[in-house]
């Protein structure tokens, strides 16, 4: 009888050490991070781009 509730929280444990695992947090902010990098580095380059642009337009 006593080792039923036992059983019950073990799973639940696993589970959560599974979800909010350290790991898996620093995947998505990387994976976030990336995107947001790619995102700034193509702005720059059509900043540059506009820049170089309106410089050569005379």
């Amino acid at each position: 009888m006593e080792d039923e509730p036992v059983k019950k929280e073990i799973p639940q444990q696993l589970f959560n050490a599974k979800t909010n695992s350290p790991e898996t947090i620093n995947k998505s902010v990387g994976m976030e991070l990336i995107g947001v990098a790619t995102v700034i580095i193509v702005m720059l380059i059509v900043l540059i781009y506009a820049i170089v642009s309106v410089i050569n337009l005379p």
